[in-house]
C-alpha cells in the first residue's frame, strides 16, 4: 500500500465576512456621499494617481500592521 503523503501547509491570511444582514441602510444623503467618493476613486484611477501593489508586499502588509498591533 502507498503512503499517504501530508498536504504541504498552506501561507493563507483570514479575513472577516460580512454577511447580507450585517449592511447598514444607507440613507440618501449617505449613499450621495458614498456614490461620490467611488466616482471621485474612479477619476483618480482614471488620472493615475494610485499605487500598483506587487503581490510580495500585498501579502506582507497586513502581517506587518497585524504583528504591530500585538504587545
Amino acid at each position: 500500500m502507498a503512503e499517504r503523503v501530508k498536504p504541504k501547509e498552506s501561507q493563507a491570511t483570514t479575513v472577516p465576512v460580512m454577511t447580507l444582514e450585517e449592511f447598514p441602510i444607507l440613507s440618501d444623503a449617505e449613499r450621495a456621499d458614498l456614490l461620490r467618493e467611488i466616482k471621485q476613486a474612479e477619476a483618480d484611477v482614471a488620472a493615475g494617481n494610485f499605487t500598483v501593489y506587487d503581490p510580495k508586499t500585498f501579502k506582507a502588509r497586513p502581517h506587518a500592521v497585524r504583528r504591530a498591533g500585538k504587545p
